[in-house]
């Protein structure tokens, strides 16, 4: 089997060979089959052979019942698509639901951290205004950009580098505090 042919179990990352569907009454059951060469057993050679159980084919029914007022249509891993049904029936679900400021608060800022990790792209301005909306410490005046996914704010003092740290950790970046030429500073990565 050629690289390009290459098929890859999305359940253990390994190669496999086929999809074997399995019927128990009106369902149909996926596996990925995965072959692992041969063994002698009393004189007779046999395939070795392990499979991973990947879903239903179509949805899963009796879980998605469950999940009827988001809108969750519950599929097997097989579906390469899943993810974006899902993503849209919880946008749709949000959209409806009567969600308190707070909870509102922090689904955007999940949201927000998805998109920057989905872009691979650091807005630093972004990260300025999130240190500008506490006005108890002092924002970054001095930057340095480092590559798309990385900047350094050098700040006045270590602990306003730590507060700084603290603050976008909660907002889901990856902070660090450094020193550039002995002045701290915090290096900001997504």
């Amino acid at each position: 089997m050629s690289p390009k042919e290459l098929k890859v179990c999305p359940r253990c990352g390994l190669p496999y060979s086929y999809i074997k569907r399995k019927r128990v009454g009106d369902k149909v059951y996926l596996y990925a089959v995965h072959y692992h060469g041969y063994t002698r057993e009393g004189g007779k050679i046999k395939k070795k052979v392990t499979e991973c159980y990947l879903g239903p084919e179509g949805s899963y029914e009796y879980v998605t019942k469950t999940h009827l007022k988001e809108g969750l249509i519950l599929k097997g891993m097989i579906d390469t698509e899943r993810a974006l049904a899902y993503l849209d029936a919880l946008i749709s679900y949000i959209g409806r639901a009567n969600i308190d400021r707070e909870t509102a608060r922090r689904l955007g800022e999940r949201f927000i951290r998805l998109g920057r990790k989905l872009t691979g792209l650091l807005d630093i301005n972004e990260v300025e205004e999130i240190l500008r909306s506490h006005p108890d410490i002092e924002y970054p005046v001095v930057k340095k950009r480092v590559n798309d996914r990385t900047w350094i704010l050098l700040a006045p003092s270590e602990e306003t580098a730590r507060k700084w740290c603290e603050i976008l950790e909660r907002h889901g970046y990856i902070v660090e505090i450094t020193y550039e030429e002995k002045t701290p500073g915090v290096r900001v990565s997504i």
